[in-house]
């Protein structure tokens, strides 16, 4: 039962008046409402998307697996799992700054070329001095480092990158290096 059906039955019952009358049974009605829509929004993001009426996960302790999916079937994926996580975490941090946000936000204008390559040269640029970086932008780094990138690693299956595993989803994985001189 999906959240439409829920709430087209809960309109059928408001309306009867039986249940005007009985206030418990409106607020235990709403309720039901609420918490099926919390689940619903909990297993869409565990699920990572349909492809043909398949899940793309099979399980929500699997992962997905980004190497092997087809171009729409990633474009799919990051319209109905990840931008939508993403937003909520980056209006979260800004609402101001990120209070819209579309593929653009992190492939740039290549998009409409069907270009959604990464890392995006038209992001911020990184220098490899992060102790200036997070001296600079303290609250950024953070939120990059404690929120994002964990986040979008697990989002698209892959390992957080480490000093151990220089290969898992970093910094590097949207964002371009500056090229600067030694210090």
């Amino acid at each position: 039962m999906d959240f439409f059906m829920l709430e087209r039955y809960y309109c059928k019952l408001i309306k009867t008046k039986q249940i005007m009358k009985n206030k418990f049974l409106i607020f235990i009605y709403s309720l039901v409402v609420i918490l099926s829509l919390i689940v619903i929004r909990s297993g869409t993001e565990m699920k990572a998307g349909e492809k043909n009426g398949e899940s793309f996960v099979l399980a929500g302790d699997s992962t997905i697996n980004w190497e092997k999916m087809s171009f729409d079937e990633r474009k799919n994926y990051m319209k109905k799992v990840v931008m939508p996580a993403m937003y909520e975490e980056f209006n979260k941090f800004d609402s101001t700054r990120f209070s819209a946000m579309n593929c653009r936000t992190c492939h740039g204008s290549g998009v409409k070329a069907g270009d959604f390559k990464m890392p995006n040269s038209r992001i911020a640029k990184l220098t490899m001095n992060f102790e200036e970086m997070a001296h600079d932008n303290p609250n950024y780094m953070e939120f990059m480092g404690k929120v994002v990138k964990p986040k979008m690693a697990a989002l698209l299956g892959k390992q957080p990158y480490t000093h151990d595993n220089p290969t898992g989803f970093g910094c590097q994985s949207c964002h371009m290096f500056e090229e600067s001189e030694n210090k």
